[in-house]
C-alpha cells in the first residue's frame, strides 16, 4: 500500500537522476542513429529527405578519442564570446582532440536565441576549419524541433 508520508527527498533525488539518465540516453540513441543514417548516406553518396537529393560530402565521421562537451563562453552581461569560443575550439585542436560537441547539456543551448545558435555553429566551424568533427547538440522536449534543429546544424555544415 502506497503512504506518501513515507516519500524523502532520498526518492525524489533518485528519481531526478532516473530522469537525467534518460534523458541522456534518448541524445546519444539520436547521436547513434544520426551517425548511421550519416554512415548509409556517405556510402550511397546521397541521402533522400522530402525528395529532394542533398549532398553529404561535408559529412565528417569522428575517429574517436576524445571528444569535448563545450560550454558557450559568455561576457559579463551574458553576450555570446564568439571570440573566446573560437580560441576554445583552436586551443583544442592544436591540443589534438577527436571533436567537440556545441551546444550540448554544457552549451546553454535553450538559453540562446535561434541567431545565437546560428553564430554560434557558423563560428564553431570556422574555428575547426575541418580538423575535427563539430557535433551539435540538437535535444529539446518536443521532437519536431528536434528534427528542425538538426536539419539546420546539418546544412549550416556540422
Amino acid at each position: 500500500k502506497f503512504k506518501p508520508h513515507l516519500i524523502n527527498n532520498q526518492f525524489i533525488n533518485k528519481s531526478i537522476e532516473m530522469m537525467i539518465f534518460h534523458s541522456l540516453f534518448i541524445v546519444l540513441l539520436c547521436i547513434a542513429l544520426i551517425s548511421k543514417i550519416d554512415s548509409f548516406a556517405l556510402n550511397n553518396q546521397r541521402f533522400r529527405y522530402n525528395n529532394n537529393v542533398r549532398s553529404l560530402s561535408m559529412v565528417q565521421s569522428v575517429r574517436g578519442g576524445s571528444v569535448v562537451a563545450l560550454v558557450t563562453p559568455m561576457t559579463s552581461n551574458n553576450d555570446i564570446d564568439y571570440s573566446s569560443l573560437q580560441q576554445l575550439l583552436k586551443w583544442h585542436v592544436k591540443e589534438g582532440s577527436d571533436g567537440a560537441v556545441v551546444l550540448g547539456t554544457t552549451g546553454e543551448s535553450s538559453m540562446i536565441s535561434n541567431a545565437e545558435r546560428v553564430n554560434i555553429i557558423q563560428a564553431s566551424i570556422e574555428a575547426v576549419n575541418g580538423a575535427f568533427p563539430i557535433i551539435i547538440g540538437t535535444g529539446t522536449i518536443e521532437t519536431d524541433k528536434v528534427i528542425e534543429l538538426t536539419l539546420q546544424a546539418k546544412e549550416l555544415g556540422a
